[in-house]
């Protein structure tokens, strides 16, 4: 009986504190220029707030579960970026960028969202990240214009189909490949190169290409997303034929190598060139 009142008194305090705050998201609503930030002093993370009750309870670490995807802490550990060239495909609303921008010598921001990329201008605004390069575009494999999905949810807006969340309106955004991205704003060694574009990460690399061959890139993470890739008709490894057949050598975050049998489900891994080169 206990434990049921506390289920109930749990579910209770829910519903008045989505209830609260739906007020407050309307009377924000209504502030020209206002916008209303959490901010994680043990994570230093700074995200717009989620106006429900989950976005602002901190869930401890017991009752969790470590993600799939996003566990950057920990990929610092085995490929540090500290002065060296990042380049963040799919920075989403900064967090990553902020993180990256710490010790890197320089970090290129790629997003084409419109609110997502007002976001990260403000993370770099508030934090003061003038080691940041934001830039509204898109990474394929192909330059030009792209028709791009925006749907419920931040983090899975894309340039095709998904898996999850319902599609809201779409529109074009401009969109680069990664060579010619170098040749017109890098021209230097890329230390890290972090993809997160929702199962689009293959054609991110295909547009890479020369600079896949040149091993000019020393280290990538990027997201694996087999159920996207198959929505799509593309092999469940596609992101991986294209790494490996440009010389690079794809990873588990614990450093086991991904073989051709490895049956993965959504992840982070990491590429490196073969043979350490």
């Amino acid at each position: 009986m206990p434990s049921l009142l506390s289920a109930l008194g749990a579910k209770l305090h829910r519903k008045v504190l989505n209830l609260a705050l739906r007020i407050v998201e309307r009377h924000v609503a209504r502030q020209p220029g206002l916008f209303v930030f959490t901010y994680d002093r043990e994570a230093d993370t700074l995200v717009p707030i989620t106006w429900k009750a989950r976005g602002v309870t901190r869930v401890a670490a017991a009752d969790g579960h470590r993600r799939p995807t996003n566990d950057f802490a920990r990929l610092e550990t085995v490929a540090p970026w500290a002065g060296k060239i990042v380049v963040d495909v799919g920075a989403n609303l900064g967090g990553t960028v902020a993180r990256f921008a710490r010790t890197a010598a320089k970090v290129h921001a790629l997003e084409p969202h419109p609110g997502n990329f007002a976001h990260l201008l403000d993370q770099i605004r508030i934090r003061r990240l003038d080691n940041v390069e934001p830039l509204r575009l898109a990474a394929s494999k192909e330059t030009g214009r792209a028709t791009f999905y925006e749907r419920e949810s931040h983090g899975i807006h894309s340039l095709g189909p998904h898996n999850k969340g319902k599609v809201r309106t779409s529109y074009e955004v401009e969109v680069t490949t990664l060579d010619r991205l170098w040749d017109e704003r890098i021209n230097d060694r890329i230390g890290l190169l972090k993809v997160d574009v929702e199962g689009f990460e293959a054609d991110v690399f295909e547009g890479a290409a020369r600079l896949l061959d040149n091993r000019m890139i020393d280290v990538i993470v990027f997201e694996f997303s087999p159920r996207i890739h198959a929505i799509r008709g593309l092999p469940a490894d596609a992101p991986l034929r294209v790494l490996r057949a440009h010389g690079y050598e794809v990873f588990t975050l614990d450093g086991r190598p991904v073989g051709a049998a490895d049956d993965l489900g959504l992840c982070d891994l990491i590429a490196r060139p073969a043979g350490g080169q």
